[in-house]
């Protein structure tokens, strides 16, 4: 083994393996995946985090609920059972337990929680500031956290480390025309809006076109939109038709911007405040009376100064008392990012996630992998063999999981009690590679060939269902 350079080998310390879907322990062994963690960084991990709920269902029964458990709630491996055996392995071998939630449960058959767009069509996902919404998500989080300290008692106490919440795509975007279409203006998101927006930025403005946010999004030749992400919490009027100019955006407004800029900036800014009032509530409500596990409150986005799939401003994120610590991709140019990472070394503690747009090319692989698995996506075997392998070479050539990105990060900040203080404090790393989509593509395909005609025409059904109930952004 050729040793790192001195700077890659002390930031390849402190880290954390981030397993993004169960179906990776179908594949391989805990003890194999810590060994390959080993072997990419040269170090042992400190930790592993573990999703709390798949794509198309819980991993775990939660009392009140009628959502189906996933069909990877078992493992299949040699001696795991269920999702609290996983923990059990990882905390047997001293690693630090990480429960990450993506909280869009598009499992869920909750249509009066689901996400409505500013035009007021529906996708079948939860609206996480949806009271009903953070009722449901804080009863999974409540029945894990309390299991799982259960299960580490009988090891060792203080295993469980942090609830991380991964807002990547909490607000997905789509548009026709040019025409952009964002979430979530449901009935709940438009009571709040009522009452904490500003009165020269009433929802109205954003359903006419062109909308303030013609500025700064652009519907793609290719139907995707692309965005200006460079704007922080401070950026003026001003900037923001400059960057509007720059990218040759102004032509939908004719070079007369009026006052867009400044109700689109006065709706980010808004937006920002209410996915963090979600934030809080979540993790006190969870969290409550649990002040002596020191389990940290954790967030994980994109490394973007905005980012429009979550609502937030990453730097407003390091001055937040609710949050405890940020997960993030280093998206940003090597000078600017240095930059940027040195002003915030004075803040928040901070990981690095070791992948481009953090999880959202890897949540989306996922997504239609466990639709496939499950019948619910229907297609012929070739479409959905397609599908699958663009999703698998998107979410690879998206990994920036080496040790050459690590000797160019920033130098772990991390105090004599091993504790993070502020900046940057270690990273988080999944390890997918083509051998994994290889063989899970494969066996995708092969378990929904082994559906009956009875289940396949069951689980078409009830995706028709769906997709009727989400009107015309339905999947």
């Amino acid at each position: 083994m050729i040793p790192l350079a001195p700077k890659a080998a002390e930031n390849a310390k402190n880290g954390i393996i981030d397993i993004p879907h169960l179906s990776l322990l179908r594949f391989i062994q805990p003890e194999d995946l810590v060994k390959s963690f080993r072997e990419k960084f040269d170090h042992d991990p400190v930790g592993v985090s573990l999703p709390i709920v798949s794509p198309d269902g819980l991993l775990f029964p939660v009392e009140g609920t009628g959502d189906p458990l996933s069909p990877f709630a078992q493992p299949r491996v040699s001696g795991l059972t269920d999702f609290f055996d996983v923990v059990r392995a990882f905390a047997a071998m001293g690693l630090e337990i990480y429960l990450i939630l993506e909280p869009s449960l598009k499992f869920t058959n909750a249509f009066p929680l689901y996400i409505r767009d500013v035009f007021g069509d529906h996708q079948s996902q939860l609206c996480i500031y949806n009271p009903g919404s953070r009722d449901l998500l804080k009863s999974i989080i409540i029945t894990v956290i309390y299991k799982c300290l259960e299960v580490c008692a009988e090891i060792r106490r203080g295993c469980i480390k942090g609830v991380v919440l991964d807002l990547s795509d909490i607000l997905p975007l789509s548009a026709e025309n040019d025409r952009m279409a964002l979430n979530c203006f449901c009935p709940a998101c438009e009571s709040w809006w009522a009452e904490n927006a500003a009165p020269s930025a009433p929802l109205q403005r954003f359903r006419d076109f062109p909308s303030p946010w013609n500025l700064v999004l652009k519907q793609t030749r290719t139907g995707g939109i692309a965005y200006i992400e460079n704007i922080q919490w401070d950026t003026t009027p001003h900037e923001i038709e400059g960057l509007t100019r720059q990218r040759g955006w102004d032509q939908t407004f004719n070079g007369i911007f009026g006052d867009n800029a400044t109700v689109l900036l006065s709706y980010m800014r808004r937006r920002h405040e209410q996915i963090i009032s979600v934030v809080q509530d979540l993790f006190d409500s969870v969290l409550c009376g649990l002040d002596d596990f020191k389990i940290r409150r954790i967030l994980l986005i994109e490394g973007v100064d905005y980012c429009w799939t979550s609502g937030l401003f990453l730097g407003r994120l390091h001055e937040e008392k609710s949050i405890d610590e940020l997960w993030y991709d280093p998206w940003l140019g090597p000078g600017a990012r240095i930059e940027r990472d040195q002003q915030l070394t004075r803040l928040k503690p901070y990981r690095t996630y070791l992948w481009r747009r953090a999880r959202y090319f890897i949540d989306s692989f996922f997504e239609g992998y466990a639709g496939v698995v499950t019948g619910y996506r229907s297609s012929t075997d070739a479409v959905l063999t397609n599908m699958l392998v663009s999703r698998a070479r998107q979410t690879i050539i998206s990994s920036i999981a080496s040790k050459t990105t690590l000797s160019t990060l920033l130098p772990l900040m991390i105090s004599k009690d091993g504790t993070g203080k502020a900046g940057r404090i270690g990273y988080v790393s999944p390890i997918l590679d083509n051998n994994f989509f290889f063989k899970a593509i494969q066996e995708a395909i092969r378990l929904r060939a082994g559906l009956s005609g009875d289940e396949l025409i069951a689980k078409q059904m009830k995706n028709e269902s769906d997709i009727s109930k989400s009107g015309a952004n339905g999947e």
